[in-house]
């Protein structure tokens, strides 16, 4: 609260601090750096805001997949650079997206009949340890087993030997049925000491997988800035020539790979147009990009509502002196 002082002054070295003024409450953790990203109506709440007032530009050199999880764990937003293939980038936009995350959806997955060294090469491709055996290989195959790096040595197998022989079996294994809640799933690891909680339906398919590491990131983040699926927010770059194909391949590849919230079957898609004017107090750029850039928010809401998820996906476009 401010107070004035009756006496008039015209110099700097007139105003005075009042020594003790402050109150026990002003200090550093009650002070909220939060941001809105984009324009909002008063009274209202900003679509997407940031925990700190700090973003990247979209440029090959600054904005990669590892400053996206940087400024996602302080609190911030990157956008990915747009100057390279549509697969690349939603490659990069899913790997940022996928470093964390509530309910996962499984990426790494193997048959029974599979060798060891499929397992070794599926590690090497998706860098995961954890892979979920299924009856028929797939992400919703019916579960029949988990190989993590406790399951095999390398040093001590020919890799000739049968996934079957060597994996955890169900029957060993810590599940939870496709009702438990984020916050359950979390309790659940810690009273059984797990790193990785399966979650299964009815009928014994495995649905998503909930990792302890998760819930360790955000402890030691806790200004990290997420959506509802619990992974970080990322933007990424789309230009004017290919953005028709570029917009949905970030979204679906970012959707595929990096999970969804607890049961999404019926999750809609909308895209929303926000004219550059919609930006409030975006930090001034260093560079100037050529030609006409756009930045493509991945996720933004997921709103329930009669029985339904709807998926709101923002289309933020910038005209090309927005840089300079």
């Amino acid at each position: 609260m401010a107070y004035y002082f009756n006496e008039v002054s015209h110099t700097f070295n007139e105003y005075l601090l009042v020594p003790g003024y402050s109150s026990s409450e002003c200090i550093p953790a009650n002070v909220s750096l939060k941001t809105p990203l984009v324009k909002y109506k008063k009274g209202e709440e900003p679509a997407i805001s940031l925990n700190i007032p700090l973003t990247s530009a979209i440029m090959q050199s600054v904005s990669g997949e590892k400053l996206a999880v940087a400024l996602a764990k302080e609190g911030g937003v990157s956008f990915i650079f747009g100057s390279q293939s549509i697969e690349d980038e939603a490659a990069m936009v899913a790997r940022a997206k996928n470093f964390k995350a509530g309910f996962v959806i499984s990426d790494s997955n193997i048959t029974p009949d599979a060798t060891l060294n499929d397992v070794i090469a599926l590690k090497e491709r998706n860098g995961h340890s954890t892979i979920a055996v299924t009856e028929d290989g797939s992400a919703n195959g019916r579960l029949v087993g988990i190989v993590t790096s406790r399951d095999y040595r390398v040093s001590r197998m020919t890799g000739d030997e049968k996934v079957s022989s060597f994996m955890t079996p169900r029957e060993k294994l810590v599940t939870a049925p496709d009702t438990t809640t984020l916050k359950e799933a979390n309790d659940i690891i810690w009273d059984n000491k797990l790193n990785s909680l399966p979650i299964v339906d009815s009928e014994g398919k495995l649905r998503y997988f909930v990792f302890r590491k998760d819930y360790d990131a955000h402890k030691d983040n806790p200004n990290e800035l997420l959506d509802a699926d619990k992974r970080y927010v990322v933007g990424a770059g789309i230009n004017t020539r290919d953005y028709a194909e570029r917009v949905p391949a970030l979204d679906i590849r970012a959707h595929r790979l990096s999970g969804a919230a607890h049961k999404t079957a019926s999750r809609l898609q909308r895209t929303v147009v926000i004219p550059f004017s919609a930006f409030h107090g975006f930090p001034h750029a260093a560079h100037r990009l050529d030609g006409l850039f756009a930045a493509y928010i991945s996720l933004i809401h997921i709103v329930q509502k009669d029985d339904f998820i709807k998926r709101q996906v923002f289309f933020l476009a910038l005209p090309d002196n927005f840089f300079q």
